[in-house]
């Protein structure tokens, strides 16, 4: 069974969790509109997470707005879906339903609510300047950073957050190169700005 999510932090929630509770032997990253324009071959037993719905998978998990150019599900489709803040509420939501008192799934509490709001955009000005915890691993979720291979990283993140406190995954050395490379260009783009700007009121 294969996992088919985005590489951000809401598939990585979305894929902590779905991984725990099913048989997932492949985690496959994918850009939404690739699910648009089938670009990628989905099979039947596929769980979809935070992408758009495909009639091809077998369940299927998005908070997103539907759009003209999305498949609709039908009504007794597998998974779940409303616009929420993040796809991974609906996935912790969907579970924790079937589990109440799973451990593992109760541990995952604080990730899921950092999760939703990063996703939705609802940070602090602190939380942008100075990211912590599960906020700032969120900022180390890019593939464009060049660091290493970004899907290698993802899939030991889904490894290391299922069992290691956030202090103990912020500092594996993978992590923690590019959490460095965050408040290095946190830096410099502070630089550039004292140079380049200056604030009239509320406008920079």
């Amino acid at each position: 069974m294969r996992l088919v999510t985005r590489g951000d932090l809401d598939g990585l929630t979305s894929a902590i969790i779905i991984t725990l509770k099913e048989p997932i032997d492949q985690i496959v990253l994918v850009h939404p509109q690739d699910i648009t324009d089938k670009r990628v071959e989905i099979r039947s037993d596929d769980v979809l997470a935070n992408v758009p719905y495909d009639p091809r998978c077998g369940m299927w998990f998005d908070h997103h707005l539907l759009t003209d150019n999305n498949e609709t599900p039908p009504k007794n489709f597998k998974g779940r879906y409303r616009i929420a803040p993040s796809a991974a509420r609906l996935v912790y939501e969907y579970y924790l339903e079937k589990h109440p008192k799973d451990p593992d799934l109760l541990r995952m509490s604080k990730l899921v609510d950092e999760t939703d709001r990063l996703d939705a955009a609802q940070l602090t000005p602190d939380d942008v300047e100075n990211p912590r915890d599960y906020i700032l691993l969120g900022y180390t979720i890019d593939s464009r950073t060049g660091l290493g291979s970004f899907e290698d990283y993802f899939h030991k993140l889904v490894k290391w957050l299922q069992t290691k406190p956030i202090a103990e995954v912020l500092r594996q050395p993978e992590v923690r190169e590019r959490i460095d490379r965050i408040r290095n260009e946190l830096g410099e783009f502070r630089e550039l700005l004292r140079r380049n700007s200056f604030q009239l009121n509320n406008v920079v």
